[in-house]
C-alpha cells in the first residue's frame, strides 16, 4: 500500500508541473513580444543623438562613447549613422569618425549671454 501511495504523489507531482508549465507558456511569449519595442527605442535614440549633432555641426562637443572613451572637437560633418569630429583635444591625432550607434552621452559647450 505505501509503494501506491508514492506512485500517486509522483503522479500528481507530474500533473501539477505540467500545469505549472502551461500556465507559464503565455507569460514567457508576453515577455518576448514586450523586448521587441527595445530595438526601436534604440534606433530613436540614435535618430535623436543625429539631430542634436546637426544643431551643434561647427560646434564645440565631447562625446562619450559606450566602452567609456571620450572624445572632445569641433563637429566636421555628420551623416550616414557616422560623426566626423576635428581638432580633437587630448589625443594624439587630431581627428576622428565616430559610430552614432556608439554614443552614450554628449557634452556641448555654450556661452552664456551676459543680461543687461
Amino acid at each position: 500500500m505505501k509503494t501506491h501511495y508514492t506512485a500517486m504523489q509522483l503522479f500528481f507531482g507530474l500533473l501539477a508541473l505540467g500545469a505549472l508549465i502551461l500556465c507559464m507558456a503565455p507569460a514567457v511569449s508576453a515577455a518576448q513580444e514586450e523586448a521587441v519595442p527595445a530595438v526601436s527605442a534604440a534606433s530613436d535614440v540614435d535618430g535623436i543623438i543625429t539631430e542634436e549633432l546637426n544643431k551643434l555641426l561647427g560646434g564645440w562637443v565631447s562625446i562619450t562613447l559606450n566602452s567609456g572613451t571620450v572624445f572632445s572637437g569641433k563637429i566636421m560633418k555628420v551623416r550616414d549613422g557616422m560623426v566626423h569630429l576635428g581638432q580633437i583635444q587630448n589625443k594624439e591625432y587630431y581627428e576622428a569618425l565616430v559610430r552614432i550607434a556608439d554614443i552614450s552621452a554628449l557634452g556641448a559647450r555654450f556661452r552664456s549671454r551676459k543680461k543687461e
